[in-house]
Formats: C-alpha cells, structure tokens, sequence
C-alpha cells in the first residue's frame, strides 16, 4: 500500500473514531476537539472591601500575577435582612459544579450567610445559616468527599475552632469542637494533599504577642493534635490563610493586617516542608480584605469576565 493510501486510511480512522464518539458522548461533550483541548487552570480569590459590602474576584493563571476580575465589580451583595454585613467570604466547589459560598454577618451574633451559584455571576437568595449561639467569625467551608458532605468552620473569639456539616445547607449536624488550644484561635482553613489534612489557622494570641499563621497536620480531619503545630509567619501580624498547589507548589496566601498587604509563601511538600516568601515574585491588587484562594478552570474566569459587558 503506497504511503499516500495509508495516510487517507488513517485520516479516514481518525475521523471516524471521533465522529462515532462525538455521537455516543454528545451530552458529555460539546465537540470531538474538547477532548483534545482542555481547559486550562485558573485560580481565583474571593473577597469583600469596605467600598463594595459584597463579592469581589482577583484572578490569576500561575498563582503569581494577581489582576482584578471585571476592574473590581461586586459579583454579589446580600440584602439588608441578613445581618447588614459582609466579612470573610468563603467559596467552596461542590462535586455538582455549584459554588457554595458563605460569610460572616455579624461576628457577635453567632449567624452565618449563605448563597450558592452555578457560574459565579447568578446567585440564589441569600439566607441565614444559625449554628451557633455564640460568635461565629471567619465561617470558612471545605468538601469531605470521603463523607460527601461540607465540613462548615469558623471561630468564636475563644480558644476553640467549631464545625458542623451538612450535605444540603438545609440540614446540619450538631455543632462540636473542631480544634482546641491553649491560646485565641481563629482564620481556619483546611487543605487536603496526599491523604493528609493540612488545617492553617491564626494563632490570636496577645500575651505573649503572637497573631501569626500556624498550621497542624492530621490523617483524620476530625482529630488535630494542639500540640504538633508548626508556626509559619513568625512574629509578622497575619491572618486569614488560604491555601492551594499551583504546579510544582502548595502556596500560603495571608493578608498582613499592619501593612494592609496580601502575601504568600510556597512550599514543595507539607510532609517535610521548607517554605519560603514568595511575596517578592507576586503581584498582587491593594487594599484586600481577608478572603479564599481557589481553583476553577478558564472558561469559568472568561464567562466570569464578560458577564459585566452583556
């Protein structure tokens, strides 16, 4: 067979491959070139200042150069009735593509709000979420897929981190201790690498002067030792960590609350970590509040991006 014969043959296989998984997938996938054009990662950090009292986006492609998303639109803004305020928000992807997003509304009063969105821009009706009656600072959300349930933190000005969980934000279980210390604790967050737990919090202590990030590992997410910390920022003024791996590294973002400036530290492995600053290589938008990193993918950022220009 001449080598022009093989080529059509193999041209002819090729499409016909795809024409035939392109119909036995059509509702999984728009187009035969989705499987071989990915979207590429994207990575986001959701936050509130005082101008906006509402949901505010930086972005970035390698966890480096942050830039505002929509020059620095509200995304969204919670009405009066539920609590007035809008502090530390949260969002966390679930396992059916909806973003759950959560924020304090009044740190004294022990309520949490509420809303949840397929695409960042359209959000169902917020509401209040009353597990607990003390305070309830820095609500802070992962997803437990071994549980397939959503483990909801938060602080209460004391020496205890708190939780409840919940599959459907309508039902919750018990509130109970979630990490105990001998000094104030608050900013938790929680990142899962390797089978491990990874729970970074700020150590809000003020005699000694502490008000650094520390973190503390576990292979159950329900069972932290106070005493295996590690301390991170040293005596730098930190809080409201937020944690993710972009390539070869597990990034520590924090805000330093003296400066009013957002930093970050990187490491390769949580098992034997070595961190150093990468603030010198980051660009990152001024005047932030505390808020959380996470990942979506560029279609998401681009349809995030465009919805102001509809």
């Amino acid at each position: 067979m001449s080598k022009l014969k093989i080529r059509l043959l193999a041209v002819a296989i090729f499409f016909g491959i795809g024409c035939s998984m392109a119909q036995k997938k059509a509702q999984e996938e728009p187009d035969f070139l989705s499987r071989i054009f990915k979207n590429d990662p994207a990575y986001l950090f959701c936050y509130s200042t005082p101008q906006s009292k509402g949901l505010v986006f930086n972005y970035s492609f390698d966890g480096l150069l942050w830039k505002k998303v929509g020059n620095g639109a509200t995304y969204f803004k919670p009405g009066s009735d539920v609590g007035g305020s809008f502090i530390d928000p949260s969002i966390v992807r679930g396992p059916d593509g909806m973003f759950h997003l959560v924020w304090a509304t009044d740190s004294t009063k022990g309520s949490i709000g509420y809303a949840c969105s397929s695409d960042l821009t359209t959000w169902t009706k917020e509401k209040m979420l009353t597990v607990t009656s003390g305070a309830a600072q820095a609500p802070e959300l992962f997803y437990h897929s071994a549980s397939k349930q959503f483990f909801l933190l938060w602080a209460s000005a004391s020496n205890t981190l708190y939780y409840t969980t919940t599959k459907d934000f309508v039902t919750f279980q018990p509130t109970k201790p979630f990490y105990e210390a001998s000094y104030t604790v608050s900013d938790p967050f929680v990142f899962k690498k390797s089978g491990s737990y990874h729970l970074f919090f700020k150590n809000d202590n003020s005699l000694p002067l502490e008000k650094n990030i520390r973190m503390v590992s576990s292979l159950n997410i329900k069972k932290f030792r106070a005493n295996a910390v590690e301390p991170l920022t040293g005596i730098e003024p930190s809080k409201g960590p937020s944690v993710l791996k972009i390539g070869k590294y597990i990034y520590l973002y924090y805000t330093n609350y003296n400066t009013n400036t957002y930093r970050a530290m990187r490491c390769k492995s949580l098992s034997d970590p070595q961190w150093e600053d990468a603030t010198p290589y980051m660009t990152f938008p001024s005047g932030n509040a505390q808020g959380t990193v996470f990942n979506v993918d560029d279609k998401t950022l681009h349809d995030l991006q465009s919805f102001l220009k509809k």
